[in-house]
């Protein structure tokens, strides 16, 4: 949506670990700090809230839009994705949804 009025969210998340050690560096810590505090945010919530505030809400959710698909097995999306590697992230990585005018 383009639109001038419209508002745009911006989903913000890290999933690669080598962009995560990048994520941390202070250059990136204040850039973020930055892009937070800019005057065309107009919200931002913690990405680890809601359907991913924790690993069973995620995965249900992933779950639940993958029903009916014959190659999705919720097994190996766990076994892909563990819990620990998710609590790391949620641990160690400022995550945010901004909204901008």
């Amino acid at each position: 949506m383009n639109t001038p009025l419209a508002s745009r969210t911006i989903f913000i998340f890290i999933l690669l670990a080598p962009l995560f050690v990048y994520a941390n560096t202070p250059s990136t810590q204040i850039a973020g700090d930055l892009l937070t505090q800019a005057e065309e945010v107009t919200s931002q919530e913690n990405c680890f809230s809601g359907n991913f505030e924790t690993y069973q809400k995620w995965t249900e959710l992933v779950e639940n839009k993958n029903k009916g698909t014959s190659n999705f097995s919720i097994s190996a999306f766990q076994n892909s994705r563990p819990q620990s590697q998710f609590d790391n992230y949620k641990s160690s990585i400022e995550c945010k949804f901004l909204s901008t005018k």
